[in-house]
């Protein structure tokens, strides 16, 4: 059994936010989860963009191809590309195939080689490629990973919630390199790195001396190995995120890392940098690389930390405003990163919400907001969701003094004992039936 709380509060404007609680005893219990892995993911996330994101924001959108590759798949199309390098990702050289090889004309696709049409059609029969439309003329492919599962399926434990952010929308696939369903942003366990930090967001750190605060950490910080190779920013390499640039300088060796694997080695720079990892900018040709298994180093004092999104309480003080970096899709002319639809207007648009943090005693506070269900929602009796100000307070009115938003809206969900004690904002258009997300990373306690 694990203790957790349900409470029910009334914002200013008189609307409904339910929120439960859990309380572990101690942050050497909570450790990180893959759920496993369920082929209805690729369904699920192809039902919310045909049923909802592409209808609500539809002027935003053109044709989208979503896709997947089913497992034991064999990959013929090219290794080695003069555009996008030596590619040692499946994905990445399907995606790179279909960017080459597939045209939209007149509505129509229109394929530049058979081998590309013949797999095309083979993964839409395997009802592994589908296809959703808005209004613009624009032709984007986005292929979705093996990576995401369902909270409620394996493994089991006492508790289990959504953690953090992980590229799940179409412009967070901007490059060859990347794919739907990566988790982005730090993990650590018992100073095991076990994904790196990305774009200067506020994470939530447990020091082996006890200490728990929100802090910056940052990639150009650690060590980065390959294999038996180490390579340090600022000692012959720069590491590049896309929120710097959207390309590499046109010069040097290209090393393409998204979370633990090597996708890529280009050389000559002109490197498109992915949205879900980084790139290792060379000075000098760094050779043949043996291996393509990523590991880091630097943080070996650290016995649990994760990012997330803002802050949520600092030193027993709710933020007030954004305090990490974030993308915003209107302002179209800088570089995409995930999440694109994030932020929102941080005092007044409300959305579910996550949150973790520690308490007056040092103990770890986990907090889910429920949110209003997509497509239909009763203002009198259910939740309205909470803007981020809301939430802060709240947060802070449940005792939270140390704390980080981690991934809300349809990923929020904590599973206590076994049981869902509030409601997924994920709903069937037509039943208004709970639909889980699948997200590929979340916090267990056995």
């Amino acid at each position: 059994m694990i203790p957790f709380e349900l409470h029910t509060y009334k914002h200013e404007d008189g609307a409904y936010q339910r929120t439960l609680t859990v309380r572990p005893e101690k942050w050497e219990d909570l450790n990180f989860c893959a759920p496993e892995y369920s082929p209805e993911a690729f369904e699920r996330l192809y039902e919310l963009y045909r049923d909802f994101t592409v209808p609500t924001y539809k002027p935003v959108f053109g044709t989208i191809v979503m896709y997947s590759l089913p497992e034991g798949v064999r990959v013929t199309f090219p290794e080695k590309t003069e555009e996008y390098g030596e590619l040692f990702d499946d994905y990445a050289k399907v995606t790179a195939a279909f960017r080459t090889n597939i045209s939209l004309k007149k509505g129509k696709f229109v394929f530049a080689d058979s081998a590309t049409e013949s797999f095309f059609n083979a993964l839409k029969n395997k009802g592994l490629l589908k296809i959703v439309k808005g209004d613009r003329k624009s032709l984007r492919f986005m292929p979705v990973g093996r990576d995401a599962g369902f909270l409620s399926g394996k493994p089991e434990g006492s508790l289990k919630a959504s953690a953090s952010f992980f590229t799940m929308d179409v412009f967070d696939v901007p490059s060859v390199y990347d794919r739907a369903g990566v988790p982005v942003g730090l993990c650590v366990k018992d100073g095991n790195i076990l994904n790196p930090p990305l774009y200067g967001r506020d994470c939530l750190t447990v020091r082996r001396d006890g200490q728990v605060k929100t802090e910056k950490i940052f990639l150009k910080d650690l060590t980065v190995r390959i294999g038996q190779r180490k390579f340090r920013h600022g000692e012959g390499v720069q590491f590049m995120e896309r929120s710097e640039s959207v390309y590499t300088p046109k010069k040097g060796a290209d090393l393409v890392i998204i979370k633990d694997r090597l996708i890529a080695k280009k050389i000559g720079g002109k490197t498109e940098i992915p949205a879900g990892g980084f790139v290792i900018h060379c000075e000098y040709d760094p050779g043949a690389l043996v291996e393509t298994k990523v590991t880091y180093e630097g943080l070996e004092d650290v016995i649990f930390a994760v990012q997330g999104g803002t802050a949520a309480v600092n030193a027993g003080v709710p933020s007030k405003s954004f305090t990490s970096p974030f993308y915003n899709f209107k302002q179209f002319w800088k570089p995409s990163y995930p999440p694109v639809f994030y932020p929102l207007n941080f005092a007044k648009d409300r959305a579910p919400r996550m949150m973790i943090g520690e308490d007056a005693g040092h103990k770890p506070v986990l907090i889910w907001l429920e949110g209003a269900g997509k497509f239909k929602h009763h203002d009198a009796k259910e939740s309205a969701g909470s803007s981020l100000a809301e939430a802060n307070r709240i947060a802070e009115i449940l005792g939270m003094v140390n704390g980080i938003h981690l991934d809300g809206g349809g990923s929020a969900e904590i599973i206590a004992d076994g049981k869902r004690h509030l409601k997924v904002s994920d709903r069937d258009p037509e039943s208004y039936e709970e639909k889980e997300r699948a997200i590929p990373l979340g916090l267990w306690i056995q």
